[in-house]
């Protein structure tokens, strides 16, 4: 079963796997030894935005529903689920609270979770001013809607955007990255970094 998900799965899937079915023989043949070889990692290089790509990107996006959600991901390090569920009472004068994501149900359909991905998700994000007053503006006629009601088509969106903005790949995620690399160079210590942007520990920052 191993070496048939070896042919076309990532290594942490096929991770993930190999101790669940180690578990399973654990429960029913405690005597069994598993003694299996998972693939190595895949070193996965991701382009880092720069200033310049996020100027590039804000100026093609100017005007649409995307612009917010490019500088919720950049300025505030939110993720794609987390900004496609906000709502208007998760708006503040000064930040924004983070209290609930999209997720994926096992029919493929998206349904909002009244919690973030993980403990660490639940926080306040202050924003600046300009993406305060967008947000606001976005939610006075239509207050009960999710930002973004299928996340996919914020995806679907963005990476139309990124054509037009004619730059490098980036991905949406990647715009987390660019927050993290930002302040990290600001000199801001990494554990409030970490704190701010609903990572787990440093480590997982790092």
């Amino acid at each position: 079963q191993i070496n048939v998900l070896s042919r076309d799965h990532s290594p942490k899937t096929v991770k993930n796997a190999s101790g669940f079915i180690s578990s399973v023989m654990k429960m029913y043949r405690k005597d069994f030894s598993m003694n299996i070889k998972i693939p190595a990692k895949e070193k996965i290089e991701v382009h880092i935005p720069n200033d310049d790509d996020i100027k590039k990107l804000l100026t093609a996006a100017e005007g649409t529903d995307v612009e917010i959600a490019i500088m919720l991901a950049a300025f505030g390090s939110l993720r794609r689920s987390e900004i496609a569920a906000l709502m208007e009472d998760c708006v503040y004068q000064d930040h924004i609270s983070i209290r609930r994501t999209f997720a994926r149900t096992h029919d493929n359909q998206y349904v909002i979770k009244n919690h973030p991905k993980s403990y660490a998700g639940f926080r306040d994000v202050y924003l600046p001013e300009e993406v305060m007053t967008k947000l606001k503006d976005r939610f006075k006629d239509h207050p009960k809607v999710p930002l973004f009601p299928n996340p996919d088509s914020l995806s679907g969106k963005y990476r139309r955007l990124v054509q037009k903005a004619d730059i490098e790949h980036i991905t949406f995620h990647a715009l987390r990255h660019y927050f993290a690399t930002f302040l990290h160079a600001s000199g801001v210590p990494d554990q409030y970094i970490a704190k701010i942007g609903g990572w787990e520990d440093v480590s997982t920052l790092q």
